[in-house]
C-alpha cells in the first residue's frame, strides 16, 4: 500500500482498491461542460491577486500560504473573504482547529462560517453529530445553500462520512475549480475513474495549467495506472521544480516511484515525519527488506493523538473500538499479486495504517501504543 494525501482540509483519494462491502450510491449526471466551464472561468476574469496564496494551499505549503496572505492589501471584499477562508483552511490543515473556531465570529460571512463548521468537524473536542446537523440545516436554507465554500465544506464532510451520494448532491454541479477537483476525488473514491475523467475534462477545458487541474490529472493517472504512472510522476516533478517542496509533492513522487517498482528511489524522497510519509517509508522498508521499526516508533505518538479524532466506524460494528495490538502484523493489501496503491483520505487513516503494514515479527512496546483504536471496515 502506498500513501499520499491532499488536504483542503483534508482531501485525498482511494486508488484502485475496490470496497466489495460498500454499495455505491447512484451517480448523478455531470452538468453540461460548457455551462460549468463558463462558471468556473469567471474566477479568472480579472487579475488573480490570490494566485500565490491558492497555490501554496493546494500544494500543502500551509505556512507559506498564511505568510503570503499577510502581504495582501487593497483587495476587493470578495478577494478579502477568499483570502481569509484560505488562511483559516491552512490553519485547519495544520491542526489549529480552535484558532479558526475562536477567531471566526458569528457575524462573519457565510464562507467563513462554513470554514468554522469544518474546523469543528475535525476538532476532536467538538460533536460531529452536531456539526452535521448544523450543516444540513444550512444547506436547507435557499439563501445560502448555493455558496461555493459551503458546498465545498459539505462535500468534504460527507466525503469523510463516506456518504458519497450526499457529497455529490452538493458538489456535482461544480462552478469552481475546487468543486470539480473534489468531484474527481469523490468519483475516484467510488472507483469510477470514468466519471472522474469527465470532471477532469471540464477542468482542462477551463484552465489546463491550473495547479488543481494538474493535481487532479495526477490523481486520475495513478488510478488508471500503467503508462499513466510516468505522466503522474512528471506532474509532481514539475511541481518540485517550480514551487516550494512539500510533503504532498514528495509523497506524490514517491507513490509514483513505488508504482513503478523503484522503492529505493522512493525511499530517498521521503524524509519527513508526517503520517503519510511514515506510512510510505514503512512500505519502502518492507519491499527493500529493511527494518521498519524505527518508523513505527516515530508514528506511535502521532497515532495516539490522532486516534482521538477517529471516525465512529469500527470492525466490531459502528463506533466499537478494537485493541490495536491484535491488529499488528496485517499483511499489505494485494490485488492479483501486485501491490495496490492507496491514497489516504486523512492523516488519521494514514497513521492507523502505519501499524497495519507491519510484518508479524515486528512489535512495539505496549507503552508506546494507544489503548484502543477504531479501525475502518476497509482494514478487516
Amino acid at each position: 500500500c502506498f500513501f499520499f494525501s491532499y488536504l483542503w482540509h483534508q482531501h485525498s483519494l482511494a486508488v484502485a482498491l475496490p470496497d466489495l462491502n460498500h454499495r455505491q450510491p447512484p451517480i448523478p449526471p455531470p452538468p453540461p461542460a460548457a455551462v460549468v466551464a463558463a462558471a468556473a472561468g469567471a474566477e479568472m476574469a480579472s487579475p488573480d491577486h490570490l494566485f500565490a496564496l491558492r497555490n501554496s494551499f493546494y500544494l500543502g505549503a500551509y505556512q507559506a500560504a498564511i505568510t503570503s496572505a499577510e502581504q495582501l492589501r487593497n483587495l476587493s471584499p470578495e478577494e478579502a473573504d477568499e483570502r481569509d477562508t484560505l488562511v483559516y483552511r491552512s490553519y485547519i490543515a495544520q491542526g489549529s482547529y480552535q484558532l479558526a473556531i475562536q477567531d471566526i465570529s458569528d457575524s462573519a460571512s457565510t464562507s467563513l462560517q462554513a470554514i468554522k463548521l469544518l474546523a469543528k468537524y475535525f476538532d476532536p473536542t467538538e460533536s460531529k453529530e452536531a456539526v452535521i446537523s448544523s450543516l444540513k440545516e444550512w444547506l436547507s436554507d435557499a439563501a445560502i445553500a448555493n455558496n461555493p465554500v459551503l458546498r465545498l465544506v459539505a462535500g468534504t464532510i460527507f466525503l469523510h462520512e463516506q456518504d458519497y451520494s450526499e457529497a455529490l448532491k452538493h458538489t456535482n454541479s461544480g462552478g469552481t475549480m475546487e468543486l470539480h477537483a473534489l468531484n474527481v476525488q469523490i468519483y475516484l473514491k467510488m472507483h469510477r475513474a470514468d466519471y472522474a475523467e469527465k470532471q477532469l475534462k471540464i477542468m482542462q477545458q477551463t484552465d489546463e495549467d491550473n495547479t488543481l487541474t494538474q493535481l487532479a490529472t495526477a490523481w486520475h493517472n495513478l488510478a488508471v495506472g500503467g503508462s499513466k504512472i510516468q505522466e503522474a510522476y512528471l506532474i509532481f516533478q514539475d511541481f518540485s521544480e517550480k514551487y516550494q517542496m512539500t510533503g504532498l509533492i514528495l509523497n506524490g513522487k514517491a507513490v509514483c516511484c513505488m508504482h513503478m517498482g523503484h522503492f529505493d528511489e522512493a525511499e530517498t524522497l521521503l524524509d519527513a515525519r508526517d503520517p503519510e510519509t511514515l506510512a510510505n517509508l514503512i512500505v519502502c522498508s518492507l519491499h527493500l527488506g529493511k527494518s521498519s521499526t524505527r518508523y513505527l516508533r516515530v508514528g506511535a505518538s502521532a497515532l495516539a493523538v490522532l486516534s482521538s479524532t477517529a471516525p465512529t466506524r469500527g470492525v466490531n460494528g459502528p463506533g466499537q473500538p478494537v485493541n490495536l495490538s491484535v491488529r499488528l502484523g496485517m499483511e499489505t493489501w494485494r490485488k492479483k499479486g501486485e501491490v495496490v496503491a492507496v491514497t489516504l483520505w486523512d492523516d488519521f487513516l494514514a497513521a492507523k495504517l502505519l501499524f497495519c503494514l507491519l510484518r508479524p515479527k515486528v512489535t512495539v512496546p505496549a507503552s508506546q501504543l494507544p489503548c484502543q483504536l477504531t479501525l475502518p471496515t476497509e482494514l478487516t
